[in-house]
């Protein structure tokens, strides 16, 4: 009996023995379980503090440009903005491409403020996107002819940094020499050649003359020459009528006379109405709906008829328009709406569009592409004085701008250029401007003009000849 109760003994403590064990270990896991909770909690409320405490590195940018000259490097890049708002500060280096050169620095701390409202740095100008600012930046005195490394850093306030490396290439100087040009004059062949305002055109393997002034007197007449030198009077009275600064190209095989001025009529001066002819004698009007006024500033070319014509009588703004019949007439846009504004001459050389512009404003020309929809603007060279009135043509498939006028003084330079290399030719004895100029048979022809001050007119009654 007595064994019988140790045993009923034995076997409530292993039992008692067994929760508690069941117990303790439940109460561990438990136990265990909130000490991991509570870490993985301590873990999170450090790493979220961590992460509300990191400060990112400015935003990605990139290089939009590269403008390589014989002596500078033009740099344009997008803005890098910092994700906690901070200040992005732009650093520019730059060394020579050879294995061993270390970066120089050669421009630190430029900050939004150190750009002008059009993102220019030091004169040159470029547009913006309404997203993000392009900043713009020249590095000068370089050496022509060199390989180049330059690196671009965007830093935050908290010397977090973005950068950008990429190779460029100073051009090469070309020196190009004078042309041996000779200068021919035919002296007063004709009385009624001295004017100004008139055109002077290649139609059908012939030169012709169209209409111009001379003081109060305008012109509707017509004249024709297949040497540039000897000519004849195709009518006296075309009947498009008596007009000035009116313009003149061959387009679908035809001569056209679009637009230009006469202050004797009633219609306020402005003339929109459009002819063309054939063969230089029947005349056919077109339409009369020219946009704005325009005239003298218009071209043909790959098909279509290139104009820029001005809200007003003064070209202070041009508008480029385009037409494939002259009759229906479109604002261009693909080169920009603006930027035309007093446009002296329009030629077209080596597949392209060349503006000259008033050179008062500036020394350059414009250029357009159709073929791409490019435009592009060339700088004149130094020593090429400001102007007005000049005329942009060929000589020996060579562009020339030449002649002109300064202060009411004729102008007599003459420059060539190839591949935007400039060179001045020998002068012509006298200055002229207001004159027309055209290739013809492997010659420049000029006709018309005025040779003194603006305000004492004495009118260029010779043909000039380069050659």
């Amino acid at each position: 009996m007595r064994e019988k109760g140790l045993s009923k003994n034995y076997n409530f403590i292993c039992k008692y023995y067994n929760c508690l064990r069941l117990f303790l270990i439940k109460k561990t896991i438990i136990s265990f379980l909130g000490i991991l909770v509570f870490l993985f909690g301590v873990i999170s409320i450090i790493i979220s503090c961590d992460v509300n405490n990191r400060n990112e590195v400015p935003r990605d940018f990139e290089i939009v440009q590269v403008g390589e000259f014989t002596d500078k490097l033009l740099l344009r890049w997008t803005e890098s903005t910092d994700p906690e708002n901070s200040i992005v500060t732009y650093d520019i280096f730059i060394k020579e491409d050879i294995e061993g050169t270390t970066y120089l620095l050669e421009k630190g701390g430029l900050i939004d403020s150190s750009f002008g409202s059009n993102g220019n740095y030091g004169g040159f100008s470029i547009n913006k996107p309404s997203t993000r600012f392009i900043f713009s930046y020249p590095i000068l005195n370089l050496e022509d002819g060199k390989n180049w490394k330059v690196k671009i850093t965007a830093t935050d306030q908290e010397g977090n940094r973005k950068e950008i490396v990429i190779k460029a290439t100073t051009k090469v100087i070309v020196q190009i020499e004078p042309l041996e040009i000779n200068y021919t004059i035919i002296k007063q062949p004709f009385p009624e050649f001295s004017r100004v305002g008139h055109t002077v055109i290649e139609f059908k393997n012939k030169l012709w003359m169209i209409g111009g002034r001379n003081g109060f007197n305008i012109y509707n007449d017509v004249w024709s020459s297949e040497d540039g030198i000897t000519w004849v009077q195709i009518t006296e009275q075309a009947p498009f009528g008596v007009r000035y600064a009116h313009g003149s190209f061959v387009h679908n095989n035809k001569l056209w006379v679009i637009g230009g001025l006469d202050f004797s009529n009633t219609s306020g001066g402005v003339l929109k109405d459009i002819w063309s002819s054939e063969d230089g004698i029947s005349w056919e009007n077109v339409s009369e709906k020219l946009p704005n006024y325009a005239g003298e500033h218009v071209v043909a070319f790959n098909d279509k008829i290139w104009l820029i014509a001005a809200k007003g009588f003064e070209y202070y703004e041009g508008i480029l328009y385009e037409s494939s019949d002259g009759i229906s007439w479109a604002k261009n846009t693909s080169f920009g709406v603006n930027g035309y504004s007093y446009p002296e001459d329009l030629k077209v050389y080596d597949n392209k569009i060349w503006i000259a512009n008033n050179i008062d404003a500036n020394k350059t020309l414009t250029v357009l592409n159709p073929l791409i929809n490019e435009r592009k603007t060339y700088k004149l060279p130094q020593g090429y004085f400001n102007r007005s009135s000049q005329q942009i043509n060929l000589i020996q498939d060579r562009l020339v701008v030449l002649f002109g006028y300064q202060n009411q003084t004729p102008l007599k330079d003459v420059w060539s250029s190839v591949d935007g290399i400039w060179v001045q030719e020998k002068s012509f004895d006298y200055g002229i401007y207001n004159h027309k100029s055209v290739s013809f048979n492997k010659k420049l022809f000029i006709f018309g003009g005025v040779t003194s001050s603006i305000y004492n007119r004495v009118f260029n009654e010779n043909i000039i000849i380069i050659e």
